[in-house]
């Protein structure tokens, strides 16, 4: 390697043979000018080595959240009172979606360690929309800053979105009255806060957030904690959940 008066940084081959030259023993020296094919060696193992890392960490999450469907599953058995199979199998249907999303999404991206998390809300929200056959009467706002969220905080995002949004269209809304629910999440200084509310019948004033008695309130609390987050439930005038949480490495789009 050698550098150009510019100052780039050059690498060249040497190749060198003996020869006679009038008679007289010489050295024929070849240089060639391989710095392209370095940088597409070093492109190239780079790209291997990030692919490496790429299935590691799929595997590592798939585990994971094989477990946590385990877990899910486990739970759902202890707290189901429906005796309706279908409704059982679309609750179970819709929390696996959301860390399939997930996967889908780190997948497609070419940041391992972010997801915009606009697009995935977007997405997810009308998936579940699809998986509940929702119809024109249920509208829903969305409100989400253009953010990239680390991957570790996407999947309890939308676990959380999950059961708010399945709890929403199953109670909120009786008889195909119709309603509207606003999900917004944006920045403030260090924080980001999530708020999802609807205009529905609202809920019992017994239920107690703190020591709720249903799956979805318990998973609920349970994933804010899991991204170090606060939980707030406001009854009237409509039901609204703000979640606040620190999300160090989120960046912004521009």
């Amino acid at each position: 390697m050698f550098t150009h008066k510019n100052g780039e940084k050059r690498w060249l081959s040497c190749h060198s043979i003996r020869t006679n030259h009038n008679d007289q023993l010489a050295v024929q020296i070849t240089l060639i000018d391989i710095t392209e094919r370095v940088k597409a060696q070093k492109e190239l193992k780079k790209a291997l080595a990030e692919k490496e890392l790429l299935m590691r960490e799929m595997n590592h999450r798939i585990k994971n959240n094989l477990q946590i469907i385990t877990s899910l599953l486990s739970l759902q058995s202890n707290y189901e009172t429906s005796s309706d199979p279908h409704e059982i199998l679309r609750k179970t249907q819709s929390r696996i979606k959301s860390m399939a999303l997930t996967h889908e999404k780190i997948y497609k991206s070419s940041d391992l360690e972010h997801i915009n998390i606009k697009r995935a809300f977007n997405k997810f929200t009308e998936e579940i929309f699809n998986i509940y056959a929702v119809n024109k009467t249920i509208t829903l706002n969305r409100d989400v800053e253009d953010l990239e969220i680390e991957t570790d905080t996407i999947t309890p995002l939308i676990l959380i979105i999950n059961e708010l949004l399945t709890n929403t269209i199953k109670y909120a809304f009786p008889h195909n009255e119709k309603g509207t629910i606003n999900l917004t999440l944006k920045s403030q200084g260090n924080n980001l806060i999530l708020t999802y509310s609807d205009n529905g019948i609202g809920i019992p004033e017994t239920i107690d957030i703190n020591n709720p008695q249903t799956l979805g309130l318990t998973l609920i609390n349970s994933l804010t904690s899991q991204i170090n987050g606060t939980l707030q439930l406001t009854k009237n005038p409509k039901t609204t959940y703000t979640i606040t949480f620190k999300e160090q490495n989120y960046k912004k789009r521009t």
